[in-house]
């Protein structure tokens, strides 16, 4: 993590102000990730509720592979709608997170 103007930024990660326009971002691939207190990142400890923007689909979660799931059906769904391989990608990620 490195400083920019007085706030952490993080290596490798593009300011969505600096993208192109030609970085759409569909909102089937939308969500929103809300932490609860009970999330510690130094003990690798989440918990929370996540939501789908598009669909309003929502869902506790208390671990990283509950989180990772939630996105790959809600993908998965959204994929089998559009014809997309989106949720095939989250899956693959999450299975080996090397590549």
């Amino acid at each position: 993590m490195t400083r920019r103007a007085g706030r952490p930024t993080l290596a490798g990660v593009t300011d969505v102000k600096q993208r192109g326009s030609s970085d759409v971002l569909r909102s089937q691939g939308a969500f929103v990730v809300q932490f609860s207190d009970a999330t510690s990142f130094a003990r690798d400890e989440l918990a929370g509720r996540v939501e789908h923007v598009r669909s309003g689909h929502a869902v506790r979660f208390a671990s990283l592979a509950q989180l990772l799931d939630f996105f790959a059906a809600e993908l998965a769904r959204a994929s089998s709608c559009t014809g997309t391989a989106a949720a095939g990608a989250v899956s693959r990620k999450r299975r080996n997170p090397e590549g």
